[in-house]
C-alpha cells in the first residue's frame, strides 16, 4: 500500500500532504526515528501549520514518547511500501 492510499484511509475528509516538513523529518531522524512511510502532514483545521499524522503504531508510540502533538488517525495501518 502506498503512503497516499494509507493516508486516505487514515485521514478521510482531511487535507494531508505526503511530503513532511524537512526540519521535522531531520529532527526525528536525529532522534533515531525514521518516520518516512509512517507519517503524513495533516491539516485538520485546528492548526494552520498542520501537524504530523501517524500512519503506524510505531509512529504513534514515538510521538507519544517524545511529547509530540499529532492528529490521531481514524485507522492505523502497517508501514506502507
Amino acid at each position: 500500500m502506498t503512503v497516499e492510499k494509507a493516508a486516505a484511509q487514515a485521514f478521510p475528509g482531511l487535507t494531508y500532504d505526503c511530503a513532511l516538513p524537512h526540519p521535522f523529518l531531520v529532527h526525528c531522524l536525529d532522534k533515531g526515528f525514521d518516520l518516512r512511510g509512517q507519517c503524513v502532514w495533516v491539516y485538520d483545521g485546528n492548526n494552520i501549520f498542520g501537524a504530523p499524522g501517524p500512519l503506524t503504531g510505531a509512529a504513534v508510540a514515538y510521538f507519544e514518547g517524545a511529547g509530540v502533538e499529532f492528529v490521531p488517525a481514524k485507522r492505523l495501518i502497517d508501514a506502507p511500501n
